[in-house]
C-alpha cells in the first residue's frame, strides 16, 4: 500500500503572542496504491493537488497576481513511478558473485619482479649512503 500526506505552513500565535510557523496537515495518508499494487477504486481521477502558492512565499510574486490554481499529479502516474522505481531497485539489488582472486598465483608470478625491485632499491640506498659518507669525509678535511 502507498499513501500520501500533505502539510502546509500556517502562521499561529504562540503563548507569548508571537507569530510562529507550524506545519498543518491538510491531507492525511490518502491511499494511491492498494496493498496488491493496483489503484484504489474511488475516486476515479484521484490526484495529489499541490497549490501553486506552496512553491514560494507570496512575497516572491507581484501583488496583482493572484496565486490560484494547482498542480495535479494523478494517482495513476504516481503508481507508475513507484512500479518503475521498484523494478529498478530489484535489478540493482541483484548482485552477481565475484570471482575469487587467486592470490597465490599472483604472488608466485610477481615474486621475481618484486625481488628485483627490492634489490635495486637496496643498491640505491648503498650508493646514496656511500656518497653521503664521502661528502662528510671531504668536509672534514
Amino acid at each position: 500500500m502507498a499513501t500520501w500526506s500533505v502539510w502546509e505552513p500556517e502562521t499561529v500565535r504562540d503563548d507569548e503572542g508571537e507569530d510562529v510557523f507550524i506545519a498543518k496537515m491538510t491531507v492525511d495518508n490518502e491511499v494511491f496504491r492498494t496493498p496488491t499494487g493496483s489503484l484504489p477504486t474511488s475516486p476515479p481521477n484521484h490526484a495529489l493537488q499541490i497549490p501553486l502558492h506552496a512553491f514560494a512565499p507570496s512575497s516572491c510574486y507581484p501583488s496583482n497576481v493572484p496565486l490560484t490554481g494547482s498542480i495535479a499529479i494523478l494517482a495513476q502516474t504516481l503508481c507508475k513511478f513507484l512500479v518503475d522505481v521498484e523494478r529498478t531497485a530489484s535489478m540493482i539489488g541483484k548482485k552477481r558473485r565475484r570471482e575469487i582472486t587467486p592470490t597465490e598465483e599472483l604472488l608466485e608470478r610477481d615474486e621475481k619482479r618484486w625481488n628485483r625491485e627490492e634489490d635495486k632499491v637496496g643498491e640505491r640506498e648503498i650508493e646514496d649512503d656511500a656518497s653521503f659518507k664521502g661528502s662528510v669525509e671531504s668536509d672534514r678535511s
